[in-house]
């Protein structure tokens, strides 16, 4: 996807990936091609009969041998040429000596297709077992991660909701997962669970808050809840130590804080702990908010929800996924179009700001709160 951060969880690893893969995948098709043309010909030439361009070169020869001979002769000798031609592969003189100087120099087609497909599947293997998302891998994969010393799981949480006109619906979603990857690659001994995509956002009928709004999908409390701690429950079983709650949406932080500590309690005789992380969140809000005032920036532009703020980091991640030719329009900053603030100065830039004090706060405090103390 055409966004900044979504591979630099595995940046290293992937660009690599990607250059090989699409070289290898390029001289795979190149060959097959090549491989076509030459088997084509051989299929066309009769046992005993000349290569096109053998006898094609036969029949020059003798039209220069025999210059002497009057214009009905040459034409006639022009003729025969044209007709090898058409006899030999259906087409013009040029695709017929293509096809000699390919069988020349491509003795073994069919040997180099198959070593395409073997560099082509060699670069493919090469990429999934570095991804810190677990559902990239294979369980053996997961389980050798484990087994390696990649300990922690983040469960990161987002959300489907209205951000306004210019921003898709997904943007929780996008953000969580992009973010969690960076910080479990930062980290060094994690990986990042699937995100939860469904979660509360308020009375369904009649509709409350953001329900008002197409397209946004709220679930209850005791169901998020009972999803959250049965995904804990899971990781623990599979033997991961620190389990990593980190939520993108304001609303459902103090259930995240309730689901620790219920699973802390449960897990007291064991090894295991469940850790909300507030900083995440409180760098995506406050501190976020912070430093682009300090940039010269007013409170009504930053706002809480589709202005500045959100709207620049979300452009920093995935700018597929904000309509820039709409932020300039009175809808972008109109509250009744579910925006709270001014997106219109929005830009990646700002936005990088914002998701590098996420990453870098959430690190420090999943960091301090994994310690294993005596």
């Amino acid at each position: 996807m055409p966004h900044e951060f979504r591979n630099l969880p595995s940046a290293s690893h992937e660009t690599l990936t990607i250059a090989l893969v699409g070289a290898g995948g390029t001289a795979f098709v190149l060959l097959l091609i090549i491989g076509y043309v030459v088997w084509r010909d051989r299929r066309l030439k009769k046992p005993g009969q000349r290569t096109p361009a053998g006898s094609i070169r036969k029949a020059r020869k003798k039209s220069v041998r025999n210059e002497w001979c009057g214009m009905q002769e040459r034409k006639q000798m022009t003729h025969a040429i044209s007709t090898l031609h058409r006899r030999a592969c259906g087409c013009n003189p040029l695709r017929a000596t293509i096809r000699y100087w390919l069988s020349r120099v491509f003795k073994a087609p069919l040997h180099a297709s198959f070593l395409g497909i073997a560099m082509t599947f060699a670069c493919t293997v090469q990429a999934v077992p570095n991804s810190v998302y677990l559902d990239e891998l294979t369980w053996t994969e997961a389980r050798d991660a484990l087994q390696a010393g990649k300990t922690t799981l983040i469960i990161p949480i987002g959300g489907t909701e209205q951000s306004g006109p210019h921003i898709a619906l997904g943007k929780h979603n996008v953000r969580a997962q992009v973010l969690a990857g960076r910080i479990a690659e930062k980290l060094g001994n994690a990986l990042v669970a699937p995100v939860v995509a469904y979660v509360p956002e308020g009375r369904v009928a009649p509709p409350v808050g953001h329900m008002r709004f197409t397209g946004t999908i709220s679930i209850p409390d005791d169901a998020f809840v009972a999803l959250l701690a049965g995904a804990g429950r899971s990781m623990k079983q599979h033997g991961f130590l620190d389990i990593v709650y980190i939520g993108d949406h304001g609303s459902y932080q103090n259930l995240l804080k309730g689901v620790a500590q219920q699973l802390n309690h449960e897990w007291a005789a064991t090894k295991t702990r469940a850790h909300y992380v507030p900083a995440y969140y409180r760098s995506a809000d406050a501190d976020f908010a912070q430093a682009l005032r300090a940039r010269g920036f007013s409170t009504e532009q930053i706002g809480s929800h589709a202005g500045l703020a959100d709207t620049s980091l979300m452009m920093a991640i995935d700018p597929v996924r904000v309509r820039e030719n709409q932020l300039a329009s009175k809808s972008a900053a109109d509250a009744s179009l579910g925006v709270s603030g001014n997106p219109a100065a929005s830009s990646a830039a700002l936005g990088r700001v914002g998701a590098d004090l996420i990453v870098d706060n959430s690190v420090l405090s999943i960091k301090e709160a994994t310690v294993r103390r005596p």
